[in-house]
C-alpha cells in the first residue's frame, strides 16, 4: 500500500474523476435540454474556469434556442431580500435554464454565515418547485458549508458536480518580465484544489495510468499553490509526488530531462511541461524552465497548425524565460515570430496582437530602446481602444505601460494623465480591493515619488499595500514588493526608522516564498544593505552587500546585468568607506557587464560610467573621470534626451567636477547638444 505523505480529507466514497471545462459544460447541456426542471449544483475552484463554461453554455443554449437567464445575487444583502428577488425573478422568466451566480459574496459579513443559508433553507420549497433549471454556482467552502447545514435544501440538487479544472496558463498582459500566474486564488482555495486532485493523484497511481495521465494529475495538485504564491510549498509537494513517481516504476528521468518523443506525445504534455516550467521560472530555476518551455513548444509545433495562436503563446513565454537570464536578443527573435504568427492568424484588430506589440516594446523599453518602444505601445493601445470596450481592465494595462515608458524618458507630465486614466479605469473595471488596482496605485505613486511629490505618493503606496494584503494570501511575494515600494519611499524622505522594519517583512516573506537563493532575495537583502550604508552602519551593509552579490552570481547567468547592479552597490559602499581600490575593481567588473549585455547607449552603462568617473575624481584622477563623465552624458543625451532629470544631473556633474579644477568659468555651464 502505498503511504500518502500529506493529509487527506476523509471520504467514503471514491471522489470524482476529473471535471474539467469541458466536461461540466457538456454534463450541464444534456441536463438542460432533457429535464423539464430541477437543480444543478457546480462546486468550483476558479472564477475563469466558472466563467469558460457560462461562456459555452449561452452559446449553446441559444444556437438550440432554449433560453439561458443568469442572476448574479448582490454582495452583502439579506438572505431574506435574496429570496424575495429571487421569488419575483423565477415567476417571470419563460421556462428556461437559470444560472445563478455570486453565493459566496451575496450575504452580510456582519450576520453568521450559517443564519442567511437557514433563511434560504426555510423558504426552499418556494425557490425549488418552477419550471426551471436552475445552475446554482458555489466557489470553497461555501459548496460544503451548504452540504452540512442545508440538507433539506441540498437534496433538492440532483445534479451535482465539481469544476476543478485551472485554466491553462497563457502569457500575461503585464510587464515582460512577470510570468503569468492564472487566477488569484486564496491560500485556502490552493490547498483545497490541492488536497482534492491528491486523492486524484493517489487514486490513478493505484490504477496504474499510463506516465502522461499521472502526470497531468500530480501537476493538478501542486499549481494552484504557486498560484497562491506558496513557492516552497509547491517545490516540496511536486518532489514528494515525483519520489512517489519513481518508487512507484514510473520513468521521470526520460520524461522529463530527454527531448520530447514527439512521435507519441499529446498536448497533454505540453501543458504539463508549461506548468513546470512556470514553476521551476518561479523558483528561480531558469535553465530547467527554460528547457520545459522548449519541450512544449516542440510537441505544439508537431500537433498543431502552423501559425496557430498557442504556438504565439508559447514563443512569447520563452522569450520571457530568455529575458530573464539576459539573452535579449533571442527574446527579440521569438517576440517577433509570435507576433507575426498572430497577424497572420488574427483578425488585424485582435487584443492579442495588441499584447504581442506590448511585449516587443517593453523589451525594447528595458533594453533603451525607446524610440523603437513607443511606436509600439501606441499601435498596441489604438487596437485595445477599438477592440475592447471602453473601461475595459486591458486597456488600463496598454495605458500604463505607455506611462511607463515616458515615465522612463523623463516626460513625467504626459506619463501622469496616462497613469491616472489608467486608474480610474481600474477602479471602474474591476471589483473593490481588486489587486491590479493596486498595480496601478503603485504605478502612479511610482511617478510621484520620481517628481519629489512624497506626500502624493505615500497614501498611494499604502492604499495599494492594504489592498494586497486583503485580497492576496499572507506572505503573498507580491505583498513584500508592495511592502518594500513603501520601505523605499521612507528611505527617501529619510524616515529611516519607519523604512528599516518594512524591509525587514519583506525579506522576511521573500525567504518564506521563495527557494533559498532566488535572484528576489538578493534584491530585498541588497535593499536592507542601501538602508545601513545611508544610516551609516557600513560593517552592516557590506556583509548584506556581499550576500546579494554571492546570490546573484549563483543564481542568475554569468554577465547577467542584476550582477552588474550588485556588483556596482558593494562598490559604491568601498568608495564611501575609502576603498578606492577595491571599488575600482568592482566598477569596472559592473560597467564591463553592462557593455557587453546591454545596447551601446543603454543608460546602465551611463550611470555606470558616472559611478567610476565619481571615483576617479576622489582619487584626484581628473583626466580619467572627465573622459567617463563625457561618455555617460553623451549617451544619456543620445537615449533619454537633453531635459531628463538623470541628463541633467550628469551634466551638473561634468560641470561641477570641471569648476573644481579650476578651469575656464565658462566650461561650468556645459552647453546642451544640438
Amino acid at each position: 500500500m502505498i503511504q500518502e505523505p500529506f493529509p487527506a480529507e476523509p471520504s467514503n466514497m471514491e471522489p470524482p474523476d476529473s471535471e474539467t471545462i469541458a466536461a461540466v459544460t457538456a454534463r450541464l447541456l444534456r441536463w438542460g435540454r432533457v429535464a423539464p426542471a430541477g437543480l444543478a449544483r457546480v462546486e468550483y475552484v476558479s472564477a475563469r474556469a466558472q466563467e469558460g463554461v457560462l461562456e459555452r453554455l449561452r452559446r449553446e443554449f441559444q444556437g438550440q434556442n432554449i433560453p439561458f437567464h443568469e442572476i448574479e445575487l448582490t454582495p452583502d444583502t439579506p438572505a431574506i431580500q435574496h429570496v424575495a428577488r429571487l421569488q419575483e425573478t423565477f415567476r417571470s422568466l419563460p421556462p428556461g435554464v437559470v444560472s445563478i451566480t455570486g453565493l459566496n459574496r451575496a450575504f452580510p459579513a456582519d450576520v453568521p454565515l450559517l443564519d442567511s443559508l437557514g433563511i434560504l433553507n426555510f423558504y426552499r420549497d418556494t425557490l425549488v418547485h418552477l419550471d426551471l433549471r436552475q445552475i446554482w454556482w458555489m466557489q470553497g467552502e461555501m459548496g460544503n458549508t451548504f452540504r452540512l447545514y442545508n440538507p433539506d435544501f441540498d437534496r433538492f440538487f440532483l445534479v451535482r458536480l465539481h469544476l476543478t479544472e485551472i485554466p491553462a496558463i497563457t502569457e500575461t498582459p503585464n510587464v515582460q518580465f512577470s510570468l503569468p500566474e492564472g487566477d488569484l486564488l486564496t491560500r485556502q482555495e490552493a490547498e483545497q484544489a490541492a488536497l482534492y486532485n491528491l486523492e486524484r493523484f493517489y487514486k490513478g497511481l493505484r490504477a496504474r495510468r499510463e506516465l502522461s495521465e499521472l502526470m497531468s494529475l500530480c501537476v493538478s495538485v501542486f499549481k494552484p499553490l504557486f498560484q497562491a504564491g506558496q513557492i516552497v510549498e509547491a517545490g516540496k509537494r511536486q518532489e514528494q509526488l515525483f519520489a512517489e513517481m519513481e518508487r512507484a516504476g514510473y520513468d521521470l528521468r526520460t520524461y522529463l530531462e530527454a527531448e520530447p518523443d514527439l512521435v507519441t506525445a499529446q498536448l497533454r504534455d505540453a501543458e504539463n511541461f508549461n506548468v513546470l516550467s512556470y514553476l521551476r521560472w518561479h523558483q528561480g530555476r531558469y535553465a530547467e524552465a527554460q528547457a520545459f518551455v522548449e519541450c512544449k513548444l516542440a510537441i505544439e509545433r508537431r500537433l498543431l497548425p502552423q501559425n496557430h495562436p498557442d504556438i504565439a503563446a508559447s514563443l512569447s513565454n520563452l522569450a520571457v524565460q530568455y529575458s530573464s537570464q539576459g539573452h535579449y536578443s533571442k527574446s527579440e527573435t521569438l517576440y517577433k515570430e509570435a507576433l507575426e504568427i498572430r497577424q497572420k492568424a488574427l483578425s488585424e484588430e485582435h487584443p492579442d496582437i495588441a499584447l504581442s506589440l506590448n511585449n516587443l516594446a517593453q523589451l525594447y523599453q528595458a533594453r533603451g530602446r525607446y524610440d523603437e518602444a513607443e511606436p509600439l505601445m501606441k499601435e498596441a493601445l489604438a487596437i485595445d481602444r477599438k477592440a475592447l470596450p471602453k473601461n475595459h481592465p486591458t486597456i488600463a494595462i496598454s495605458v500604463g505601460n505607455l506611462a511607463g515608458l515616458y515615465e522612463a524618458r523623463g516626460r513625467y507630465d504626459e506619463a501622469e494623465p496616462l497613469y491616472l486614466e489608467a486608474l480610474a479605469i481600474s477602479r471602474k473595471a474591476l471589483p473593490e480591493g481588486h489587486p491590479d488596482i493596486a498595480t496601478s496605485l503603485n504605478s502612479l505613486a511610482g511617478l510621484y515619488q520620481a517628481r519629489g511629490r512624497y506626500d502624493e505618493a505615500e497614501p498611494l503606496m499604502k492604499e495599494a499595500l492594504a489592498i494586497y494584503r486583503k485580497s492576496l494570501p499572507e506572505g503573498h511575494p507580491t505583498i513584500a514588493i508592495s511592502v518594500g515600494n513603501l520601505a523605499q519611499l521612507y528611505k527617501t524622505r529619510g524616515r529611516y526608522e519607519e523604512a528599516e522594519p518594512l524591509m525587514k517583512e519583506a525579506l522576511a516573506i521573500h525567504r518564506k516564498a521563495l527557494p533559498e537563493g532566488h535572484p528576489t532575495i538578493a534584491t530585498s537583502v541588497g535593499s536592507i544593505a542601501g538602508l545601513y550604508e545611508a544610516r551609516g552602519r557600513y560593517d552592516e551593509a557590506e556583509i548584506l552587500y556581499l550576500e546579494a552579490l554571492a546570490i546573484s552570481r549563483k543564481s542568475l547567468p554569468e554577465g547577467h546585468p542584476d550582477i552588474a547592479t550588485s556588483v556596482g552597490n558593494l562598490a559604491q559602499l568601498y568608495k564611501t568607506r575609502g576603498r578606492y581600490d577595491e571599488a575600482e575593481i568592482l566598477y569596472l567588473e559592473a560597467l564591463a557587464i553592462d557593455r557587453k549585455a546591454l545596447p551601446k547607449n543603454h543608460p546602465n552603462i551611463a550611470s555606470s560610467l558616472n559611478n567610476l568617473a565619481l571615483s576617479y575624481e576622489a582619487q584626484g584622477r581628473y583626466p580619467e573621470a572627465e573622459m567617463l563623465y563625457r561618455e555617460g552624458l553623451e549617451i544619456l543625451e543620445r537615449t533619454l534626451g537633453l531635459e531628463h532629470p538623470n541628463t541633467e544631473i550628469t551634466r551638473n556633474n561634468l560641470g561641477m567636477f570641471l569648476f573644481m579644477r579650476q578651469q575656464n568659468q565658462k566650461l561650468y555651464n556645459i552647453p546642451k547638444r544640438e
